[in-house]
């Protein structure tokens, strides 16, 4: 807004997801739109993932007690090159599509080795360090070199495991019995029984 208000800025760029939450290994799908205030000569247009970490770290300090810290750091990064050196105008789009991969997208934080290593394992545990989870953008950009690229990020959600449609809820009626099928009344006959007629015989 600052840039944009000096008049240093050249437009942004509209980011639009498909779907807001994602899985390793899924395909992130969805459509760029350039929104500029001229036209733009740039070397590159580009498009990718980055997840960053904020984190908050309160440790002993000699001179007021309790130092506070803050920090945030890129834990991940992958991006591409949609299209090359032209010059690019306003209102142009361009579909993306970009594969999470299925390992390195979880933060690792190594100690060195040796004596710095030891070093680094005490002050950690004299130190409270609040981690706060991932942060994940899909970023887009058009590279002008020695001038303020224009660019656009949409956020989304890394779920363990994208999760399937939930089964509709049951019945709360209790099931209903099947009625069995009404039995075939036999009519009887009141009074004597009809006497069975004898075979007469014929004389030979």
């Amino acid at each position: 807004m600052i840039l944009k208000a000096l008049g240093l800025s050249v437009g942004e760029i509209h980011v639009t997801l498909e779907r807001t939450e994602y899985a390793r290994g899924d395909r992130i799908k969805g459509e760029l739109r350039l929104s500029l205030t001229e036209e733009v000569e740039a070397k590159r247009l580009v498009v990718g993932v980055r997840a960053r970490q904020r984190a908050i770290g309160i440790s002993p300090s000699a001179s007021s007690g309790m130092s506070v810290s803050y920090s945030n750091d890129k834990a991940f990064e992958f991006f591409k090159e949609l299209s090359g050196k032209r010059t690019y105008l306003d209102g142009e789009t361009a579909k993306f599509e970009l594969l999470m991969p299925t390992d390195g997208t979880r933060p690792t934080i190594k100690m060195p080795e040796g004596v710095l290593g030891d070093i680094t394992s005490v002050v950690a545990a004299l130190a409270s360090v609040h981690r706060y989870p991932l942060e994940w953008r899909v970023f887009a950009f058009l590279d002008r070199p020695w001038a303020i690229n224009p660019r656009g990020e949409a956020q989304f959600q890394l779920v363990e495991s994208r999760s399937e449609a939930p089964p509709a809820p049951a019945s709360q009626e209790p099931a209903k019995k099947k009625r069995a099928a009404p039995k075939k009344r036999v009519e009887k006959t009141i009074g004597p029984k009809p006497r069975k007629k004898k075979a007469q015989r014929t004389a030979k």
